[in-house]
């Protein structure tokens, strides 16, 4: 009984010592590169507690399309990860396939950033990417 009781304490102390979620909220821009060269991708996070959603819009230079969509996902302490809708009329030209982004939210050299990898399928053949977006104005939003 004792160790159930011990036990059941050191589970609620850890609970409650878990980090909170990083404050993701806003616009991020970044790049990805899935074709010929670096394409721009801009993202606005709304956050609720660890839950995400939004809204993104990227162009592919390789075909010269923008396309846009909805977001959605959670943030676990410094973790990030979200999901990007892709369109169903670019899913079924380039044969792609929803885009998962799997990162961590930093402060670095006084940048605030989310780095990461953003996974998809391309015509079956899965790929990755390394993603890097970035916070403009971050430090008016912090003040």
């Amino acid at each position: 009984m004792r160790w159930l009781l011990l036990g059941s304490f050191l589970l609620a102390f850890l609970v409650g010592c878990s980090e909170p979620p990083a404050q993701v909220q806003g616009r991020w821009k970044g790049m990805y590169n899935l074709t010929v060269s670096p394409s721009p991708l801009e993202i606005e996070l709304t956050q609720a507690g660890s839950k995400l959603t939004g809204k993104y819009s990227a162009v592919d230079l390789g075909n010269k399309e923008g396309f846009e969509g909805q977001l959605e996902g959670s943030v676990n302490g410094a973790e990030v990860r979200f999901t990007l809708k892709v369109p169903q009329r670019v899913k079924e030209r380039a044969r792609w396939t929803d885009f998962e982004f799997k990162g961590v939210y930093k402060v670095e050299e006084g940048e605030t950033i989310l780095t990461g990898w953003t996974r998809r399928e391309n015509n079956g053949a899965k790929d990755s990417m390394e993603t890097l977006f970035s916070r403009p104005g971050a430090e008016d939003e912090d003040a």
